[in-house]
């Protein structure tokens, strides 16, 4: 990224006796993403599972996670990279992406970073509480890819179906031409379209 142009991070989260479920911690994490920038620009953002925010079907946003023991503690990396005044051009990437200054004022990004942690640790609580009616309704909420035919390779094998569901454990839940519906998990699953 250009300097200034993004807002790229990461946070690391550490837990003990609490669990963090890496799914739920995925969705939770694209999902504070979502909410920081509609509370700091009021520009409404869906959701790509697993990791991608948009604005008008456009990525703004990606969200990469990666847990592992430390010691006698998890620790879960978030890296969450935001195009804030501008993003890559077209002939750059495979998918169109936008920026949050193209759609609104932006409200710069200090505190479009506050407005994510904020969000991020509230459904930080809410899944050490083990509470994800709320994050599973939010997400749905936003998900512009249900009830869509998709292709995704999950572990080494191509799925063909349409979305069902976002689970916050189970991952997507993909109803297979066989008629069988399957979940796959975000940490080892890709879109191809």
């Amino acid at each position: 990224s250009e300097p200034g142009a993004g807002l790229l991070f990461s946070v690391l989260l550490t837990n003990g006796p609490e669990r963090l479920d890496h799914e739920a911690t995925t969705i939770a994490a694209g999902l504070a993403v979502a909410e920081g920038i509609e509370e700091s620009s009021s520009i409404r953002c869906d959701l790509k599972w697993p990791n991608d925010v948009r604005i008008g079907g456009r990525k703004v946003a990606g969200v990469l996670i990666e847990s592992r023991p430390v010691e006698s503690l998890r620790a879960t990396a978030i890296g969450i990279g935001v195009n804030v005044f501008a993003s890559p051009p077209p002939d750059a990437i495979a998918r169109p992406a936008t920026h949050v200054s193209a759609h609104a004022e932006s409200p710069g990004r200090v505190e479009l970073l506050r407005s994510i942690l904020r969000r991020l640790e509230y459904w930080r609580e809410e899944i050490i509480a083990c509470r994800y009616d709320a994050l599973h309704e939010s997400w749905v909420r936003r998900c512009g890819m249900l009830h869509q035919r998709v292709r995704i390779l999950s572990g080494g094998v191509e799925y063909v179906g349409r979305t069902v569901d976002i689970s916050p454990l189970e991952g997507l839940v993909l109803a297979v031409d066989s008629g069988a519906h399957v979940h796959l998990r975000a940490a080892v699953s890709t879109v191809l379209d």
